[in-house]
């Protein structure tokens, strides 16, 4: 049997202690079929070097150099406009998977005739770390076919937890189709996985861990606290304005109780980090209170602490010092 081609793109940028386990790793797959797309995002260090080395070894592998840092969304991008698998996978830098990933996703992606398949990461990771996957462990598998239910497993973590991070998940090339990150954005990921969920004719998310995440403390993410971190704010705003189109009246709810959190969290990080009470994230958490604090899923204890943050927000912050109140507030809500 033929083994469709799958494409996968690992954007880089001064990664040269993690890219050769990267890269080694899609190498040494049962499932031989792929092409490996990496992105130089303008890297000053040997990355590069290391990543031409490779492909001197191995004609799968591809390079396309960027003179500027342009950012992992821009990355991701050309890699999508140079792709010619039927199948598209994201791998990042810093990151590894084990041997039979390609292999296992690609068969349940057959069998359950799914455009989407998802395993789960595993968490704390080093560059030291090994692939101990056991092809022959059990795990758990839930299949999606509705558009609504797939967007509400999104939305609130049910099942296996299909995940909101566009790694660890093989996809049809069709659901890119005119679809892009947003460019030099950070929570780019966020902008897409709505999309890529409503899109999908089938999503299976099984419960192996074949994803092996290593947290760089040089990532974005990881970096101090800048107003860089706003950038969530209008990729859930458009969210939830998709599902409000889509007339997915739940998932707009939940996604518009997420923003309503973020802000609280970036106005607390604003002002721990920045010195600054920013009185614009304020006036946005006002107007988009009334969207959520009448859901069927806001708890009357949350509902008070909305309400506590908007009128004071400092007495809003000394419940936050309250370990229960602050895990009532972030704890996911219970669909019906």
């Amino acid at each position: 049997m033929s083994q469709p081609l799958i494409s996968i793109i690992t954007p880089f940028y001064n990664r040269e202690h993690s890219i050769t386990k990267c890269i080694e790793s899609i190498q040494n797959q049962t499932y031989t079929n792929w092409e490996l797309i990496l992105v130089n995002d303008g890297s000053n260090d040997s990355t590069a070097e290391i990543c031409k080395n490779k492909i001197k070894q191995d004609s799968r592998i591809r390079l396309i150099e960027s003179e500027n840092n342009l950012g992992v969304a821009a990355a991701r991008n050309i890699g999508l406009d140079a792709v010619q698998g039927e199948f598209i996978s994201f791998v990042d830098s810093d990151d590894f998977i084990t041997k039979w990933y390609y292999e296992l996703l690609m068969r349940i992606s057959s069998e359950q005739n799914c455009e989407m398949v998802q395993c789960k990461m595993k968490w704390g990771c080093t560059v030291d770390s090994t692939d101990d996957f056991d092809i022959d462990s059990h795990y758990f598998m839930t299949v999606h076919r509705d558009r609504a239910d797939a967007s509400k497993s999104l939305q609130d973590g049910r099942d296996s937890r299909m995940g909101g991070m566009v790694c660890a998940k093989l996809y049809s090339k069709r659901l890119f189709e005119d679809l892009r990150f947003p460019p030099g954005k950070i929570h780019e990921d966020e902008a897409l996985m709505h999309h890529l969920v409503y899109r999908a004719k089938g999503i299976a998310c099984i419960s192996a861990m074949m994803y092996y995440y290593v947290k760089n403390e040089q990532s974005i993410v990881n970096k101090p606290f800048s107003k860089q971190r706003y950038d969530v704010i209008d990729q859930l705003e458009a969210r939830y304005q998709f599902y409000l189109e889509k007339g997915l009246t739940d998932c707009a709810y939940m996604t518009a109780q997420r923003l309503g959190s973020q802000l609280i969290e970036l106005y607390r990080n604003t002002k721990e980090h920045l010195g600054e009470e920013n009185q614009t994230l304020l006036k946005i958490y006002a107007d988009i209170l009334p969207r959520y604090i009448d859901s069927p899923f806001m708890t009357e204890t949350k509902k008070q602490l909305h309400l506590l943050w908007l009128e004071h927000p400092e007495q809003g912050e000394c419940y936050f010092s309250i370990g229960y109140m602050r895990d009532e507030f972030y704890k996911e809500p219970e669909w019906v």
